[in-house]
C-alpha cells in the first residue's frame, strides 16, 4: 500500500467516514464478547484511530519487534481467547453477517470453519460438500479454481492449540487452515456478497467508491 502507508498504518486508512478496520470492529461487536486487535506498523496511531470504534474493554495487542502473522497472533493470545473465537482480517471490507458463519460453525461441528468465496482461479480450497478437501498453495498453483479464503474464520481453540508455536511468525493459511484441509476437518461457509481485500491502492480506491469516496 506504499507509499499510503509511510505515514500512517492501513487498518487507520480512511475509507468513507472511518478508519477501514473500523468496519470489521462494528461486524464483531455484534457478535458480543471482548474483542482483541493485534497492531504493528504506526501501532500508537493506528489504536488511536480505531479506539471510538471498539468497545471499552478491547484488549490491544502490539505485534513486535515484527508482525507475528495472524496465527502467531492467535498464539500469543491463547489464554485470553473464548472457546470459540472469531478471526477478521483488518483489511477486509465485507457484507458478511459473523453470526450466520457462526451458525454454519455450529452446525458442522468442525474445528474450524473459514468464510470462502467461489472464484475461478487463485483458489485456495477445494470444496466438497460443505467441507475444504485440499489446501491449494496459491504461489505454486494461482490459476486453479475452487474457494478463496476472504480473511473471516471460526475456531476451537483446544482443537488448534497443538497446530500453533508460541513465538514463530506464521500465517493462518499454513498454520491452521492447511493441516485441517488435509484432515478434512475444516468447514467452509461460501459467502455471495462482496468481500474485498484492501490490499493494493486500486483496492482501496474501489472501496471508498463503494463507501462515499470520491
Amino acid at each position: 500500500m506504499r507509499p499510503l502507508t509511510d505515514s500512517v498504518a492501513k487498518p487507520a486508512l480512511l475509507v468513507g467516514d472511518r478508519p477501514l478496520a473500523a468496519y470489521g470492529l462494528q461486524l464483531l461487536s455484534e457478535l458480543g464478547g471482548r474483542l482483541a486487535v493485534n497492531l504493528s506498523w504506526f501501532a500508537g496511531t493506528a489504536r488511536r484511530a480505531l479506539e471510538p470504534y471498539a468497545p471499552p474493554n478491547t484488549l490491544w495487542l502490539v505485534e513486535s519487534p515484527e508482525p507475528y502473522g495472524t496465527a502467531g497472533t492467535v498464539a500469543a493470545l491463547l489464554p485470553e481467547l473464548a472457546d470459540t473465537f472469531v478471526v477478521f482480517n483488518g483489511d477486509l471490507l465485507t457484507d458478511l453477517r459473523l453470526g450466520v458463519l457462526l451458525a454454519t460453525h455450529r452446525r458442522e461441528a468442525a474445528p474450524a470453519t473459514v468464510a470462502v468465496r467461489s472464484v475461478p482461479s487463485g483458489a485456495d480450497l477445494e470444496v466438497h460438500d460443505g467441507r475444504a478437501t485440499r489446501f491449494i498453495d496459491r504461489r505454486v498453483q494461482g490459476d486453479e479454481p475452487g474457494a478463496l479464503y476472504i480473511g473471516a474464520a471460526v475456531i476451537e481453540r483446544d482443537h488448534v492449540a497443538p497446530l500453533l508455536q508460541p513465538g514463530k511468525i506464521a500465517g493462518l493459511g499454513e498454520a491452521v487452515i492447511k493441516p485441517l484441509a488435509d484432515r478434512g476437518e475444516l468447514a467452509v461457509h461460501e459467502h455471495s456478497g462482496y468481500a474485498i481485500d484492501v490490499g493494493t491502492p486500486a483496492q482501496l480506491s474501489r472501496a471508498r467508491r463503494m463507501f462515499g469516496d470520491r
